[in-house]
């Protein structure tokens, strides 16, 4: 009788075990989509600004010949050195959003890592019941 009682409180808890390491697992493959989804945007951001950072050099260029007068002044000074302004401000803002995109990405890598742990615990501890379990029947055999 008491043997029969342990089987049923270890097969519960085997089954409740199962369900957390089920429900992390879970957890963590969402996680790592959104990683990769992330990563993704990450490039794009990284292209966008090296492009902007490729025209506001362009315009430096340009706007520093303007200066010093190797160039025609087709195009005005102030013109340029609005451009300049507008791009660096594009270049500002995607700096931006790509450190914080890095900054979340840490910090899921951490919520990653905090839960494969969790997951190996659980499954280790799914693995002893089980262990146990199985011992305790064939033992009632």
């Amino acid at each position: 009788m008491v043997e029969s009682v342990t089987v049923k409180e270890l097969e519960e808890k085997l089954s409740e075990k199962s369900e957390e390491c089920l429900a992390h697992s879970r957890e963590l493959s969402e996680l790592k989509e959104r990683k990769i989804e992330e990563s993704e945007m990450v490039k794009e951001l990284e292209e966008k600004l090296s492009d902007k950072s490729q025209e506001c050099l362009a315009l430096t260029k340009v706007l520093s010949e303007l200066k010093d007068g190797k160039m025609e002044e087709s195009v005005t000074v102030k013109e340029l050195e609005e451009k300049l302004s507008e791009k660096s401000q594009e270049c500002l803002a995607h700096s931006r959003e790509l450190s914080e995109l890095k900054e979340r990405k840490i910090e899921e890598s951490e919520m990653v890592k905090e839960l494969e742990e969790k997951l190996s615990d659980k499954s280790q501890e799914c693995s002893a019941h089980s262990r146990v379990l199985s011992e305790l029947k064939e033992r009632k055999d």
